[in-house]
């Protein structure tokens, strides 16, 4: 494993390839959603990482694996917003866990690179939904890209 973790380069070329992925695959379909469009989704994926930590809360176990990835998806996203301001406004905004943020762990950068895999691997049996959004194909199975990231962190 590399001791390094994510820059801005890495971050812009990894948002680069996904949108051209889906640019490739939907032609004029596909539009870049807005950015605040885009920002809405990210929240949705913190609601996501807030479920996990109040399972972990409530129960005691901590699932690093969804946590990881929660936090990678909402990342992922904030580096699809085309504003600088207001991508630096969310991520003040929206506070990443250092240790689940691959700006400052190498683990969470190699988590990182597997969502954006996952990424590239969906676009390839997705459609978009009517709100411009990569729908995943009913047969997409979430659970590889789990235990990939559950081999990382272990």
């Amino acid at each position: 494993m590399t001791n390094a973790t994510l820059t801005r380069d890495e971050a812009d070329r990894i948002a680069a390839e996904y949108r051209a992925a889906c640019r490739a695959k939907f032609g004029d379909d596909w539009q870049q959603p807005s950015d605040t469009t885009v920002l809405r989704w990210a929240m949705d994926e913190v609601a996501e990482y807030a479920d996990a930590v109040a399972k972990f809360i409530a129960t005691g176990e901590r699932d690093e694996a969804a946590m990881f990835k929660e936090v990678s998806d909402v990342i992922y996203l904030l580096m699809q917003i085309e504003s600088d301001d207001l991508r630096r406004e969310a991520a003040t905004v929206i506070r990443i866990p250092s240790r689940y943020a691959p700006f400052t762990n190498p683990t969470a950068l190699e988590v990182y690179r597997a969502v954006h895999r996952d990424n590239l691997r969906r676009i390839e049996t997705a459609t978009i939904g009517p709100d411009g959004k990569i729908e995943k194909a009913k047969d997409y199975d979430k659970s590889a890209l789990m235990r990939e990231i559950e081999g990382i962190v272990k």
